[in-house]
């Protein structure tokens, strides 16, 4: 079962460096494993939050392990333009295995700076504040541990709805919520590396 998602927009209508489909492979010298995996999603929604790719990159040193999620669209945006009611970003995380996510991640504005909560789905409570970054003007990447940001499989949904855009404002008084999702149908099915780890000691 995938997340509960919004309508997708009606009316006519976020990444590291270059990553590719990959199974895991050992850095030069041993001392690292690399999986970088890529999904793209087509012109298929209106406003400029329109997915073209998300990427995931989990980086392992055996003791430590990172995971880096972004997102590419296909406008650019400010910091600003974003926030957490109508204009973000969303990465449900399933952490068990079992059909549905148990945490998110929101990617959105506040105070014209970018900011990325980690939430539980069960309580809606801010679990952690991630650290989330520029690539470019078009794309953002979220960073953590495994502890915090593993999972079996992800599901990437974006939502925009603001005055002024006309597919993604108002129509009769109601107002149109451009949604993209990644992927269409299905989630994106990580490493087993990237899974979490309850015995883990990662800081």
């Amino acid at each position: 079962m995938r997340p509960p998602t919004w309508r997708r927009c009606l009316v006519a209508a976020a990444v590291a460096a270059p990553l590719l489909i990959a199974p895991a492979a050992a850095a030069p010298g041993g001392s690292h494993t690399v999986v970088t995996k890529t999904v793209t999603d087509g012109d298929d929604t209106g406003g400029p939050l329109d997915i073209v790719r998300v990427r995931h990159r989990v980086v392992s040193d055996g003791s430590h392990t990172q995971l880096a999620y972004a997102v590419r669209v296909q406008g650019p945006f400010d910091d600003a333009d974003l926030s957490w009611r109508h204009r973000h970003f969303i990465v449900d995380l399933d952490t068990d295995g079992e059909p549905g996510a148990e945490f998110n991640v929101t990617i959105f504005g506040r105070d014209r700076s970018l900011r990325a909560d980690l939430i539980s789905n069960a309580t809606r409570e801010v679990v952690a504040h991630l650290a989330v970054g520029r690539i470019d003007e078009r794309t953002v990447r979220v960073l953590g541990p495994r502890r915090l940001l593993g999972a079996h499989k992800v599901f990437w949904t974006s939502n925009f709805h603001r005055r002024g855009i006309p597919a993604c404002g108002w129509d009769d008084g109601y107002p149109i919520t451009c949604q993209d999702t990644a992927p269409d149908r299905g989630w994106i099915r990580l490493d087993p590396i990237a899974w979490p780890d309850s015995a883990s000691d990662e800081v």
